[in-house]
């Protein structure tokens, strides 16, 4: 049940952090500060071959429990040290 949760959270994630950023480079006023848009990228692309792990275990019906829980481990190291995440990248 976690991996699945792990696969939703990751698609929207994805879905919704490259939507804004996409949608806020169009406009005239940015929000999004240059030096968070390497970093949005990169921690998308985390996301991503997150999904692509559960969704590999979703299919193939071997879960290992070691591995949702380091994707859970990491998407929250995204979410709350997102500042260090970008001091790091730039």
């Amino acid at each position: 049940m976690l991996t699945k949760f792990m696969a939703i959270y990751a698609a929207f994630h994805i879905v919704t952090v490259l939507g804004k950023t996409y949608v806020d480079s169009l406009s005239e006023e940015s929000t999004i500060v240059d030096t968070y848009q390497l970093p949005i990228y990169i921690v998308a692309g985390i996301h991503f071959i997150m999904l692509l792990i559960c969704g590999v275990m979703m299919v193939t019906k071997k879960y290992f429990w070691i591995v949702t829980v380091a994707c859970i481990l990491v998407s929250l190291y995204t979410r709350f040290f997102f500042e260090d995440i970008v001091t790091w990248v730039n």
